[in-house]
């Protein structure tokens, strides 16, 4: 589970919101299936957010877990976006466990609201790339870092291939073909020669991460939704936004080189 963050002037930010308004504090996590869960703060309701489903949620919270009711959930409800229903006992293990984990930063009338499960933890509002239908997951710029790389000719850049929690165990574990909910993010920047190590050393010595190039792009594995390119589906973002159709159409042609490696170019480096 990762530690809440908000979203500021600067983008995504660590920690609660400075003023803790609703809706405005996050944290997510992956559950066993490999979905991703976001959860959402929630002190009051706005009208129209989940309103007449919450009682029906809280009382089945306590009968799956055997235990008595979050104490924060009778006053205001605990809830699920998205959905009318609660149809398996994962989902409300996981508003137990929201509802617990925001009792640590908050009074006892405080809630949670939990958005999910969506494959990449995006949120809804993200424009979507064509062909696939990836948004750009939340939180992955804290993934955990499976190599990195240097492309030279016309990318030049120093890249990081990042994963979230299913593709480091598929990876640490040596398991192939990865596993549905499998994630895989590549980051480039340019790749710039250090100033201050040249003037120490009198020539180029380091180089280093400059602007951030050539786009941010995703990997989402789903063996049904994309059986027909491998089941992979492929996405990137220019500066936030989807690139072009044409753009997308040029992944899996190139991935089916190392379609052995189940369609992955990058290794774990330990």
């Amino acid at each position: 589970m990762s530690e809440p963050f908000h979203f500021g002037p600067e983008g995504q930010t660590p920690g609660l919101d400075p003023e803790r308004a609703d809706y405005n504090s996050f944290l997510s996590f992956s559950d066993p299936d490999g979905n991703g869960w976001l959860i959402q703060e929630v002190k009051q309701r706005a009208p129209g957010h989940g309103e007449g489903i919450h009682r029906r949620i809280t009382m089945r919270i306590g009968e799956v877990t055997g235990s008595s009711m979050c104490p924060y959930a009778p006053t205001t409800g605990t809830y699920i976006k998205g959905e009318s229903v609660m149809h398996n006992k994962l989902k409300y293990l996981i508003a137990m466990a929201a509802c617990a984990f925001f009792a640590r930063y908050t009074p006892a009338q405080s809630v949670s609201d939990i958005r999910g499960p969506f494959q990449s933890v995006a949120l809804a509002d993200d424009e979507a790339a064509p062909i696939f239908g990836i948004k750009i997951p939340s939180g992955y710029r804290d993934w955990r870092l499976i190599s990195v790389a240097h492309e030279e000719g016309n990318l030049n850049d120093l890249r990081a291939i990042l994963g979230n929690d299913v593709a480091i165990k598929a990876y640490r574990e040596g398991q192939l073909p990865f596993p549905d909910g499998t994630i895989i993010a590549r980051l480039a920047w340019s790749y710039d020669p250090l100033e201050e190590s040249a003037k120490a050393f009198g020539r180029p010595q380091s180089f280093v991460a400059g602007p951030p190039k050539n786009g941010v792009q995703f990997m989402v594995k789903d063996s049904r939704k994309y059986a027909s390119t491998g089941g992979w589906g492929f996405a990137q973002f220019n500066d936030g936004k989807p690139a072009d159709e044409a753009v997308q159409k040029t992944c899996f042609p190139c991935h089916g080189t190392v379609k052995a490696r189940d369609f992955v170019f990058a290794r774990y480096a330990p």
